[in-house]
């Protein structure tokens, strides 16, 4: 089962870890905050697409790792709420530890980019097992 993470107000309830050479599978959950009875609900992402990119600082030119829904590594459960990351191994392998920028932006149906989550800090792990 991959980890739930809870994303409210555009931060993680947690922090997010990555073992270098492991496969980066989570499922983050978005919620927004009902206006009339300030309950906490799935915010819906129907007709939604979305990108991940890791920078080692947030005005880096260079990226570290990217994932998108074009590209089949982040998987939208529109009516859930939830955005699914299907990152393989080996594009985490060559990662150096530390402690680097990420954020996830999702594009509306109406053309509107809107970033759901970060800048936030994610730390890459080092890995033991590995070849």
């Amino acid at each position: 089962m991959w980890p739930r993470i809870i994303i409210r107000g555009g931060q993680p309830t947690e922090n997010l870890e990555l073992l270098r050479g492991d496969s980066l599978n989570a499922v983050l959950e978005f919620q927004e905050e009902n206006e009339t009875t300030h309950v906490l609900e799935v915010l819906a992402l129907t007709g939604c697409s979305a990108r991940f990119q890791i920078r080692e600082t947030a005005d880096d030119d260079t990226i570290m790792l990217t994932a998108s829904t074009a590209a089949g590594t982040l998987i939208i459960d529109e009516d859930d709420g939830e955005i699914a990351f299907a990152v393989p191994a080996a594009s985490t392998k060559d990662l150096e530890p530390g402690t680097y920028k990420f954020d996830i932006e999702v594009t509306w149906p109406d053309g509107v980019v809107e970033t759901m989550l970060g800048p936030a800090d994610i730390t890459v792990l080092a890995d033991v097992s590995r070849t």
